[in-house]
């Protein structure tokens, strides 16, 4: 999903037409991960958030009924070390703020 700026920490971002949760990492933690806007998708937003999509509303109801149980508990915002080079100085300073877990 993309943004102009990066939005609140949270499990599951969207709606019943398309939404993202966590991708799903090693030893139960999760990942929502933070890069700059890929230009080739167009617009003149600034950032991508990327985790495993779904689309409906079954599904999304179902999603939030994981997050709400625990099974993103140990959920981790990260981004690529190696996006940096390509980032503006706006989209450097606001992803590594927005990263608290830091960069993979």
């Amino acid at each position: 999903m993309a943004f102009n700026k990066l939005p609140a920490k949270r499990k599951i971002y969207g709606d019943d037409d398309f939404h993202i949760r966590p991708k799903a990492g090693f030893n139960d933690i999760c990942y929502i991960i933070a890069r700059p806007h890929d230009k080739d998708l167009g617009g003149d937003l600034l950032f991508d958030v990327e985790g495993e999509f779904g689309t409906g509303a079954n599904s999304l109801k179902s999603e939030r009924r994981y997050a709400r149980k625990g099974d993103y508990k140990n959920c981790k915002y990260v981004y690529f070390k190696h996006d940096l080079e390509d980032m503006t100085e706006k989209q450097k300073k606001a992803i590594l703020r927005w990263a608290t877990d830091g960069g993979i």
